[in-house]
């Protein structure tokens, strides 16, 4: 890890995984204190969600699914049955999934494990009619402040799906309903050829 600026508020620091003597992944991030105050001002607000219960739990493995998502056993993810047109054959090509998650050792969310809940599972794609992986080729983070204990309501939007790549933005809301992370992350996609 590199220090690049110490100020009195913030830090940058670069951070590099090196495999073989080459680097792999590179990360910019900005340290700084979170506070757990609420805002003075915001234009977002969380989704609205039925209740927890009344959404369905995402699987490690779905039925009749040929790989398994550990990522599922780590947090527990209800989404709003109203997204989930995808898993019928039917979806509604809003690019929007929205839901609740929760650790799934019954930890409290903390900055790193946003992180987390920012990563949309299953990708927009599948809301778009678009099945398969979507990995991630740059991912940008704010968390905003220390979340408040409880599950937290997440929204996933795509913006734009065009030369094989895909926009996520995603916002996650605490459980006293304060934005308390958000992300925006481009993505690799295989979409159908246009005639």
């Amino acid at each position: 890890m590199e220090t690049l600026r110490a100020g009195r508020s913030v830090t940058q620091v670069r951070a590099r995984l090196i495999q073989d003597g080459r680097p792999c992944v590179e990360a910019l991030v900005a340290l700084g204190r979170l506070q757990e105050s609420d805002s003075w001002w915001s234009g977002m607000a969380p989704p609205e969600l039925p209740d927890e219960q009344d959404c369905f739990l995402t699987p490690s493995l779905v039925p009749g699914g040929h790989f398994e998502v550990p990522l599922m056993e780590v947090v527990e993810q209800r989404l709003h049955p109203a997204n989930l047109g995808f898993a019928l054959g039917d979806p509604s090509r809003q690019g929007l999934i929205a839901g609740w998650q929760r650790l799934g050792d019954g930890a409290d969310w903390d900055p790193l494990s946003l992180l987390v809940a920012l990563d949309p599972v299953p990708p927009i794609t599948y809301d778009l009619g678009l099945s398969g992986w979507a990995p991630t080729i740059q991912f940008t983070a704010y968390l905003r402040r220390l979340p408040a204990p409880g599950p937290v309501r997440v929204s996933m939007r795509a913006l734009d799906v065009s030369g094989d790549r895909m926009d996520e933005t995603a916002y996650a809301w605490d459980s006293k309903g304060r934005l308390v992370a958000q992300a925006t992350q481009l993505a690799a996609v295989r979409t159908p050829e246009v005639a």
